[in-house]
């Protein structure tokens, strides 16, 4: 019998071996994204890149009673995922990022969730949407954990007083025009997607956000004002030490604010920025 995971990005991965401990009970098939994560190199896993091969196997698996508890972030999957969903003895999930903050998830077919099933997630997660009330929900880890995972460095913010990190919700032009912010002081970190991203405000430097650890750059900031969309990232820094030693801010409409939870909003004097709040420390 082995257990299988299937990670579609760091969150999950991070809560899979931190607090689970992937592989450490039974051999394990992890079944990963590649675009959001290098190669795993783990004892007792067989780490295979999530495609058309690896979810036939994961079936093949899951269909000859071989699997003890299969691993999944959320149930926006293919037939196959779906078809070792039924088959396998047990299910459990991993957090999948935004959704277990959310009032109403996006990934998930509430209606399809049978039994009480476990529901893997963050120390820090003490107020939970009502949704997650029909899962076990289990707090393994700590959020800091993410800032360990990925092997990349850090951002270059030696000179930088401001960074804003592009996702769903900010306007990077906006607050830099805004507030004023000044363009050499300022670094934009971009998002994966290129579909994704926004002009650059003229005079600010830019980074690629897939190419740095972000969460230990967080982490290890002072001082530093921090701007966000709806983002994993928006998250980690309310709930950690982030927002103790620096300032935090979230640009988000109406809806998008109101389906967070477990987070304090602070009105921005002058509000001269539509949508923008600083983030109160959690």
């Amino acid at each position: 019998m082995i257990d299988a995971f299937v990670c579609t990005n760091l969150v999950n991965f991070t809560v899979a071996l931190q607090g689970i401990g992937l592989g450490g009970q039974r051999r394990a098939l992890l079944l990963y994204e590649p675009a959001r994560m290098a190669t795993p190199r783990l004892t007792r896993v067989w780490a295979l890149p999530i495609g058309i091969w690896s979810l036939r196997l994961l079936r093949w698996l899951a269909a000859l009673r071989l699997l003890h508890t299969l691993h999944v972030p959320h149930h926006r999957f293919n037939r196959r995922v779906a078809q070792a969903m039924r088959s396998a003895r047990a299910t459990a999930y991993l957090d999948d990022g935004l959704d277990t903050r959310r009032q109403v998830p996006r990934n998930f077919n509430l209606d399809g969730v049978t039994g009480r099933p476990a529901y893997h997630t963050f120390a820090e997660y003490t107020t939970l949407p009502d949704w997650l009330a029909r899962f076990d929900v289990r707090r393994g880890c700590s959020l800091t954990e993410l800032a360990r995972t990925p092997q990349r460095p850090p951002l270059p913010l030696g000179d930088v007083d401001h960074v804003l990190v592009e996702s769903p919700g900010l306007h990077v032009a906006d607050v830099v025009s805004g507030l004023a912010l000044a363009p050499a002081r300022t670094l934009i970190v971009r998002h994966p997607i290129a579909a994704k991203r926004g002009a650059l405000p003229p005079g600010c430097r830019a980074t690629e956000g897939h190419a740095h650890n972000l969460e230990a750059s967080l982490l290890t900031s002072r001082g530093k004002a921090f701007y966000f969309g709806e983002t994993m990232a928006l998250v980690f820094a309310a709930l950690s030490d982030v927002a103790r030693n620096n300032d935090v801010f979230a640009q988000l409409d109406d809806a998008q604010r109101a389906n967070l939870v477990g987070l304090r909003w602070l009105e921005v004097p002058g509000g001269s920025v539509a949508g923008l709040y600083r983030v109160a420390a959690g």
